[in-house]
């Protein structure tokens, strides 16, 4: 898994399969998958310097920052994915797992390190991706792979119908955990409403793809949004293979 910092010069995105915008949760499953399942060449491009995004990141029910949390992994399917990246985690357990967040940069550098995945840090996607009628653009020209996003939605049109506020990680509702439609309850609807006219704009993009909590604008936790992951890169599977 070659990593690099920037966009190199002359960087090529038509001699990827798929490009992946982040290198968190969402964005790590579905590079992993298509390159095992497809053999796909994935560029994975993450606007941080370091991969697992801010997967240390948490607001406990009293608004204070945690450095470190347990994150828990509630369907097997989930566990089990993970499982083959992380030593903590029982393959065969059936009950819910816990593990630190602090984990998760080496998870998911062994998530990423497979041979056709190229994870290039410190690159801003707004300045990188736009659209025409029916497809996306990666610097101006037609790409013809498939593209999986998982940043905000707002940002790749400069915010020009105004900006989303974005729930804090941390507050969903324990009574539905991992359910994937415990999910915008606590949106504040004005927002949400913003975030269906961006959506809009790219719902005849056939190649473009949300993934994850902040490009889909959900609350939902980990397990949920690896769970989305895991379908969204089944029906990506299922299309090409």
């Amino acid at each position: 898994m070659p990593i690099s910092s920037g966009l190199p010069q002359g960087f090529n995105a038509h001699a990827y399969d798929a490009i992946v915008v982040g290198a968190s949760f969402a964005g790590s499953v579905c590079a992993r998958r298509l390159a095992e399942a497809l053999g796909y060449r994935v560029a994975v491009l993450e606007e941080r310097p370091h991969v697992a995004g801010n997967a240390g990141d948490y607001l406990d029910l009293q608004g204070q920052s945690r450095a470190d949390c347990l994150l828990r992994a509630r369907t097997p399917r989930v566990s089990g994915f993970f499982a083959r990246f992380a030593d903590q985690l029982d393959p065969t357990e059936d009950d819910p797992q816990d593990f630190p967040s602090s984990a998760c940069a080496s998870i998911f550098a062994a998530m990423l390190d497979h041979d056709l995945i190229d994870v290039i840090c410190d690159v801003d996607a707004r300045g990188l991706i736009s659209f025409d009628e029916t497809h996306v653009l990666i610097g101006g020209e037609l790409y013809g792979g498939e593209v999986v996003y998982t940043g905000p939605l707002d940002v790749l049109f400069d915010c020009d119908l105004g900006r989303l506020s974005y729930p804090a990680p941390g507050h969903v509702p324990e009574a539905a955990p991992g359910a994937a439609d415990a999910d915008r309850a606590t949106i504040d609807p004005a927002s949400g409403d913003l975030y269906e006219r961006y959506l809009e704009r790219i719902e005849e993009v056939t190649n473009f793809h949300l993934a994850g909590r902040v490009a889909e604008y959900r609350t939902y936790d980990m397990d949920a949004a690896v769970e989305a992951a895991l379908e969204l890169s089944d029906e990506l599977i299922a299309c090409h293979s």
